[in-house]
């Protein structure tokens, strides 16, 4: 992020010392808890220019409220939060979004609140916290106090090998306090990543032959100018949306995929009936019903039944 600025503000011409030693000393800041992780962070933003000068050790659960992690102090904020459950000391009735000891919804509380109105938020969630029905308050919550603007499902490979558990990239914009408490009613456009370059295994080599983030990078930034018109030229949406939705093409197809790449999906879509769900395979991607007899259901219990019969056998033998 720091050297696309940088690039940016050059081609621009306008990188110049002042300029520069702002992006440097007043433009990125990070924080974690794990003091290795802050020493790896500084080596790196070091080692490409960066002044590295606002990056600290600083559980920002239980650190909150005073200082440079407070109350709308940030205009973008990118994070991908630890998930799991929070065994930390910090007293989580004063949550709005949940009651929930769970870091990932945490976080989502803490990062909202960092926002300034007007905000963008980028961060990475479990499936369980956009689709658990247990969790239908915290996505409510989201919907009120931001437009959710995205969300771009990554493939279960995506940080392998050190964990398989299905993440997406949630796209968000904190609302203005004025409105907060309203929920948003702009759609929300969705993409659904099957591939990004690597191979799906534990064995992240790279492969030539499937790849689907240069058309999301090409897709996203219109995807988003056009939502800015739902409101004010909703004919305008309404004609040009095609050009951000697209069906599974006929390789995609072949490979057992099915439905939706990408599409908007309406805010009606997340519904009470659905526990406000905003899962991107849910709305694009929804199993069809397939109707049974009887005696079909009859069959295929038995034939399982047969199955956990042979499989117990070979663990004896």
């Amino acid at each position: 992020a720091f050297k696309a600025l940088r690039d940016n503000l050059k081609r621009a011409g306008r990188l110049n010392g002042e300029t520069e030693l702002v992006l440097r000393q007043q433009v990125f800041w990070g924080f974690d808890n794990d003091e290795r992780s802050v020493t790896r962070t500084k080596l790196n933003m070091f080692l490409v220019g960066d002044g590295h000068m606002n990056v600290h050790e600083r559980d920002t659960i239980v650190d909150w409220g005073d200082g440079d992690w407070c109350e709308g102090a940030f205009q973008y904020i990118l994070t991908n939060p630890p998930m799991g459950k929070y065994e930390g000391d910090e007293d989580i009735s004063s949550f709005e979004f949940t009651n929930e000891r769970r870091m990932e919804l945490l976080f989502t509380e803490r990062v909202i609140r960092a926002t300034e109105p007007g905000g963008g938020i980028a961060i990475v969630l479990n499936d369980g916290a956009l689709e658990a029905p247990s969790r239908q308050q915290y996505r409510q919550k989201l919907l009120e106090y931001c437009d959710v603007r995205a969300v771009v499902s990554l493939t279960k490979f995506a940080f392998a090998p050190y964990t398989k558990e299905k993440t997406y990239v949630v796209f968000m914009r904190r609302k203005q306090k004025a409105d907060e408490g309203v929920r948003q009613g702009h759609p929300i456009w969705h993409y659904i990543v099957d591939y990004d370059g690597f191979a799906n295994s534990d064995k992240r080599f790279r492969t030539k032959y499937h790849d689907d983030l240069p058309e999301l990078t090409e897709f996203y930034a219109g995807a988003m100018r056009l939502l800015d018109e739902w409101a004010s030229i909703p004919d305008q949406f309404e004609a040009r949306r095609g050009e951000y939705e697209r069906e599974v093409h006929d390789q995609e197809r072949s490979e057992g995929l099915w439905g939706a790449k990408c599409a908007f999906v309406p805010i009606g879509a997340v519904a009470d009936s659905n526990f406000d769900n905003l899962l991107s395979e849910f709305h694009l991607r929804p199993h069809e019903a397939v109707p049974m007899s009887l005696s079909d259901v009859e069959a295929s219990i038995a034939n399982l039944r047969g199955l956990m019969r042979e499989l117990a056998g070979r663990e004896l033998e």
